[in-house]
């Protein structure tokens, strides 16, 4: 096999050099004379000498080599290779292994995970160079296009206002779901062991749940997550997968226990974590089936969907946190009343108002480049001292309780990366609930029985932003990319070959 003949291998090398080169260098090191004069032994005591040697693109020579490297990596994945190889099976077990991994255990352990993930980048990438078919639809083209965009404008926000390179680390996870959406679309998944291992992880996710609650006695369970917010929200995603793939169970005339158990543990894991902002999510999933094209793909009858309710509802009403949900509720006019007056209160709803109303102010200030992605709990504080806002904590050493997002994800997007990062973001979910959507009709059913699932976690994630930034949190990015570029890989293999998946 003589990859140097390719010119997509050749090219792509290129590009990850030149990207190497523009972030290479600490801020106070000139590298430019050392990489001139190819002084490799320099070069690797530099490295050896400085903890942070990477930086980002932050001057014009820096930026231009970084645009180069984008244009060439775009490039290196457009060439047609000449001649077709078809993968290995090593290449495709090992990737579906690496998939099904990530999703068993992004929830109840620290690293395998984590592991797993740059294991199936890998794969993704040599599978890529290797093996990809150059077959891409034009929706797949303005997807794709959606993933670039949002790790581009990170990268352009990041040279126009001085920013910490590991405040774009969230970001690079768009430009790594490309490769892997790439590969996916062309590895038979086969759709019921997909079902069986993420209802398999809502059990595991239900039981992990539990024993955090009764055996750690953590009150609101976070698990190995960073917030009750993400182990939550996530765990819903899981009882909207194992709710929704019980039309696939029916279907095929399978046992159904598997996702029942499924949907009532993972939910009973949401309910545990306490948070209720997901609240939203489960009334536009009711929403959802006040649409013909989206209810009558709902092959369940009206008793299972009955228990199902009932039993939603009984782990609501029993669950301790949603006792407390009421005690909260009840201080809601006391949180209107702080709103009209401006007075200070310790309540996490008002708290959350004023970051919203500092956020809204920031951006009034700055509307067309932001703040920068490092810079908000700063500005924040500008807010604080200007009195347009009262203080996040009562605390002279730390008025903005550290806060360094908005606790949504729209009004972060805008306040650090300016109008055009929150275009970028409704860009990215128009068009992947457009793609979702549009495939309800498919005469196939697995095809439909995706795009379902599709349009509930694209109208769950956006609901999600109203009170969580996703894009803040490494766990809620990777999820959230792997599970949809999963759904749309599965969708065109499909379509590119019908008879592929059984």
């Amino acid at each position: 096999m003589h990859l140097l003949a390719e010119k997509r291998v050749i090219i792509f090398f290129v590009s990850l050099f030149l990207l190497i080169v523009s972030m290479a260098g600490p801020p106070s090191v000139q590298i430019k004379e050392i990489l001139l004069s190819a002084n490799l032994t320099q070069l690797i005591s530099l490295y050896n000498e400085h903890e942070e040697f990477f930086r980002l693109p932050d001057t014009n020579l820096r930026f231009l080599l970084f645009n180069i490297s984008m244009g060439l990596l775009i490039l290196s994945i457009s060439f047609r290779l000449n001649k077709v190889r078809h993968s290995s099976k090593f290449f495709d077990t090992a990737i579906r292994i690496s998939l099904f991994t990530i999703f068993l255990f992004i929830l109840i352990t620290d690293k395998i995970y984590n592991i797993a993930y740059i294991v199936l980048f890998l794969l993704s990438t040599a599978y890529l160079i290797i093996y990809r078919k150059n077959n891409l639809s034009r929706s797949e083209i303005f997807l794709l296009f959606s993933y670039f965009l949002f790790f581009y404008a990170a990268f352009v926000s990041a040279f126009l206002i001085k920013t910490p390179i590991s405040e774009v680390d969230n970001y690079t996870r768009f430009l790594i779901a490309i490769p892997i959406y790439l590969t996916l679309r062309e590895i038979k998944i086969n759709l019921g062991q997909f079902f069986c291992i993420l209802n398999i992880t809502s059990i595991l996710v239900g039981i992990f749940a539990i024993y955090c609650f009764i055996i750690l006695e953590q009150f609101r369970v976070v698990g190995f997550t960073s917030s009750a917010i993400i182990f939550g929200n996530i765990s819903l995603v899981f009882a909207f997968i194992s709710f929704i793939s019980l039309n696939y169970y029916l279907e095929k005339k399978k046992g159904i226990a598997l996702p029942i158990f499924g949907f009532i543990l993972s939910f009973s894991a949401w309910s545990l974590t306490g948070t209720r902002g997901a609240l939203i999510a489960i009334f536009l999933f009711i929403i959802l089936f006040t649409i013909k094209k989206f209810r009558k793909n709902f092959n369940m009858s009206n008793k299972t969907i009955t228990i199902l309710i009932l039993t939603t509802f009984g782990i609501l009403i029993f669950q301790n946190n949603f006792i407390d949900c009421k005690r909260k509720f009840l201080s809601c006019p006391n949180v209107v009343q702080r709103i009209i007056h401006d007075t200070y209160d310790s309540h996490k709803m008002t708290q959350r108002w004023d970051i919203w109303k500092g956020a809204m102010n920031i951006i009034q200030e700055n509307p067309l480049t932001g703040v920068g992605l490092g810079n908000f709990n700063k500005e924040l504080g500008k807010q604080i001292d200007s009195k347009k806002i009262s203080k996040i904590r009562r605390d002279l050493k730390n008025p903005t309780a550290g806060q360094n997002h908005a606790h949504n994800q729209y009004l972060d997007i805008y306040v650090k990366n300016g109008i055009f990062g929150f275009f970028t973001l409704i860009y990215f979910i128009f068009i992947n609930f457009r793609i979702f959507f549009n495939n309800l009709n498919s005469k196939i059913f697995e095809t439909r029985i995706i795009s379902v699932l599709g349009v509930t976690l694209v109208s769950t994630y956006f609901a999600y932003m109203l009170n969580h930034t996703i894009l803040s949190h490494q766990v809620s990015t990777i999820f959230m990319l792997l599970i949809l570029i999963t759904l749309l890989a599965i969708i065109n293999y499909k379509k590119n070959d019908p008879e592929k998946i059984k």
